[in-house]
């Protein structure tokens, strides 16, 4: 009788015992899996970031080195701003990409588990080549609105001009001798001009 109630004795400790380790295994298991989780979101989010910005360098550069015309003539200068717009509308779906990448790089500091400067440093080289590639598709936007808009004005004088040109010359075989008709044909030009 003595050797089961030891014999109980030991096997209840022992149970209480695997019970206990298995706790700790429990608690060491979901920590690990928290850590783990954490690491793959850290690796996600360095593979975006990272691949954001070889897609900006490379799209910056080709921006820079290949989209500088700004059109000889007016059909040529909203060929180009079609072209623009395309590219525009690209970066517009790229910029739905990086605020996503932004806010898990936020998440990710406010945890504070990995390298946070690291962190730190990728969302600001990311938000900081993300602005100057943006930057310069919108000056090109106003460059291209500013040469469609120089275009459509000189045609639109080019074409009154012509019309200037005609009354000139059929007022060059007459003397001007009033000042009337000085007055009337400047008055003319102006309205070419607007």
């Amino acid at each position: 009788k003595d050797e089961y109630k030891n014999c109980m004795v030991q096997v209840r400790d022992m149970i209480g015992t695997l019970k206990e380790q298995r706790q700790l295994l429990k608690e060491l298991w979901v920590s690990r899996k928290g850590q783990l989780e954490q690491r793959f979101q850290f690796n996600v989010f360095k593979q975006d970031a990272e691949k954001m910005l070889d897609w900006i360098q490379d799209n910056r550069h080709e921006f820079l080195c290949h989209f500088t015309e700004i059109g000889d003539d007016l059909a040529f200068a909203e060929e180009l701003r079609e072209e623009h717009k395309q590219f525009e509308e690209n970066c517009g779906d790229v910029q739905v990409n990086i605020d996503r990448i932004l806010k898990v790089a936020d998440r990710l500091k406010e945890m504070q588990f990995f390298d946070v400067e690291l962190i730190d440093n990728l969302y600001r080289k990311l938000d900081s080549e993300w602005k100057k590639l943006y930057s310069a598709v919108e000056r090109r936007t106003v460059m291209l609105e500013a040469s469609i808009s120089f275009h459509r004005i000189s045609e639109q004088y080019l074409a009154k001009s012509k019309t200037w040109i005609e009354e000139l010359r059929s007022i060059n075989d007459q003397i001007i001798t009033s000042e009337e008709t000085v007055n009337a044909l400047l008055k003319s030009h102006d309205v070419l001009k607007q």
